[in-house]
């Protein structure tokens, strides 16, 4: 039997009550590199938690933002 999304929902480690929501946030990033500030816009998976309101980057975050980075880096004589 498959279970509901809420029951495999995940607790939050900061308040131990909540479980985290998640969603997906546009950011608007700058990062440095070697040739100067590189801007890009990323949408990453974003969890929240429904009792105390903790925020953390979901699974795959990091490899969407190294991703946009390349990208706009690689643009840039």
């Amino acid at each position: 039997m498959a279970m509901a999304a809420e029951e495999r929902s995940i607790v939050c480690g900061l308040c131990n009550k909540g479980r985290l929501v998640g969603s997906l946030k546009g950011l608007e990033l700058r990062q440095w590199s070697k040739k100067g500030y590189i801007y890009f816009h990323v949408v990453l998976p974003v969890r929240v938690c429904d009792s105390c309101g903790a925020k953390s980057l979901g699974p795959g975050a990091e490899l969407i933002m190294d991703e946009a980075f390349q990208i706009e880096y690689d643009k840039l004589p």
